[in-house]
C-alpha cells in the first residue's frame, strides 16, 4: 500500500475494508426492527396461511382463540366510521348497502333512487358517504365485514331483518346487474338472518343422490368461477369439475355450460341442499373444496363462494382459518 500510494496512511485502507461489514451489519440490524415492528403492528386478516382442503374443511364449525384475534385485529385495522358504524344495527345496514353500492354513478343513482322508493333517505344519505371507503378496502375484507355486521343485524326483530333484506335486494336490482359478489353477499345474509336462519324444514334429503342435479349445479359454477380466461379455460373448468365429481363419489354427474348457469336458479339450488343430512352436507364441502383446489390455485371468488355454501349448509367457515390468507387470493 505504502508503495502504491506513500501519500496515504494504511488505516485508510483498513477503514475502506471495515465499511462493507458494518453496512452489512446495520441492512441486517434494520431488517430484524422493521420485522419487529410488523410484528407489533394490528393483524389486519387472517395472521397464518395453511394449505390444502383437508385443512379448510377440518375447520368449520371449530372456532378457537385465533378467530378472537382476528376479529379485534380487523376492527382495529378499519377506519374509524366502518369500525363504529358496524357496532349497532343502523349502521350496519348502512355499511352493508354501501358494500353494493355502484362506483359508477348512474348505477348508484338508481340504486339510492331504489331506497328511498322504500321510505329510506336517511340510511341510502349515509350508505353514499360511506361506499367510497368501503370501495378503499381490498376486496379480500368484504366478508370478514359482513361477520362483523351480522351480530348487530341479529338485534333487529324480524320485521326489521325483513326491511333490510329488502333493501339490499332492491339496491342490488336497481342497476341491473347482478354480479357473483352480491350473489355471495346476499346469499350469507339470507341465510344467516333471513328466513332460511330458522332451517325450520330439518332434513328431508339422507342421500346426496337425491340432490344430484343441484349438486351439479352448484359443482359447476364453482368449477367456472375458478377456469379463469385465455387458454386452457375449459381444460382447467373440466378438470375441477371432474376433481370435485371424483370427491364427491358422484359419477353421473354432468358439468353445465357456463352460459346456461343463472344464479336464480343456483339460490334454488341451496334450498334443496340445505335440507340434507348433516353427514350429506359434509361430504358435499369436501367436493365442493376438492373442486376449487384442483389446480391448486384458489381464487378469492372461488374462497368466498364456498364460504355461502357453507353457510348455506349450515356449516360456516371460521373467518381466521378458511385454509387460505384472503390477502394472498388472487382477485
Amino acid at each position: 500500500m505504502r508503495r502504491i500510494n506513500p501519500h496515504v496512511r494504511p488505516e485508510f485502507y483498513f477503514e475502506k475494508a471495515r465499511r462493507p461489514r458494518e453496512l452489512e451489519e446495520k441492512k441486517l440490524a434494520d431488517e430484524k426492527a422493521a420485522k419487529e415492528a410488523e410484528k407489533a403492528k394490528p393483524k389486519t386478516i387472517v395472521p397464518r396461511r395453511l394449505t390444502g382442503v383437508a385443512a379448510l374443511i377440518a375447520a368449520i364449525g371449530t372456532p378457537e382463540a385465533q378467530h378472537l384475534e382476528y376479529a379485534s385485529g380487523l376492527l382495529a385495522y378499519l377506519p374509524p366510521t366502518i369500525r363504529e358504524a358496524l357496532g349497532d344495527a343502523v349502521g350496519a345496514q348502512v355499511a352493508m348497502l354501501g358494500c353494493v353500492l355502484d362506483a359508477e354513478l348512474t348505477g348508484r343513482e338508481a340504486q339510492l333512487r331504489a331506497l328511498r322508493s322504500l321510505g329510506q333517505d336517511e340510511i341510502a344519505r349515509k350508505a353514499e358517504v360511506i361506499a367510497p371507503q368501503l370501495r378503499e378496502l381490498d376486496r379480500a375484507y368484504r366478508l370478514p365485514l359482513v361477520a362483523l355486521a351480522v351480530p348487530a343485524l341479529k338485534g333487529l326483530d324480524e320485521a326489521g331483518r325483513a326491511a333490510f333484506l329488502a333493501m339490499l335486494r332492491a339496491a342490488i336490482e336497481a342497476d341491473r346487474r347482478f354480479t357473483l359478489s352480491e350473489f355471495v353477499l346476499t346469499t350469507i345474509l339470507q341465510w344467516t338472518i333471513g328466513p332460511g336462519a330458522r332451517r325450520a324444514g330439518g332434513v328431508k334429503y339422507k342421500s346426496r343422490n337425491e340432490t344430484a342435479s343441484e349438486t351439479a349445479l352448484v359443482l359447476s359454477l364453482l368449477a367456472h368461477t375458478g377456469g379463469g380466461a385465455g387458454e386452457g379455460t375449459r381444460q382447467r373448468v373440466r378438470a375441477a369439475f371432474d376433481k370435485g365429481r371424483e370427491a364427491l363419489g358422484m359419477a353421473g354427474l354432468e358439468l353445465a355450460a357456463q352460459d346456461t348457469l343463472k344464479l336464480a336458479q343456483v339460490s334454488q339450488a341451496f334450498g334443496r341442499l340445505a335440507a340434507l343430512a348433516p353427514a350429506e352436507k359434509e361430504r358435499l364441502l369436501e367436493g365442493f373444496g376438492a373442486a376449487i383446489a384442483a389446480d391448486e390455485d384458489i381464487k378469492l371468488m372461488e374462497h368466498e363462494l364456498l364460504r355461502a355454501v357453507a353457510c348455506v349448509l349450515d356449516c360456516p367457515m371460521p373467518p381466521a382459518i378458511a385454509a387460505l390468507d384472503p390477502r394472498l387470493l388472487r382477485k
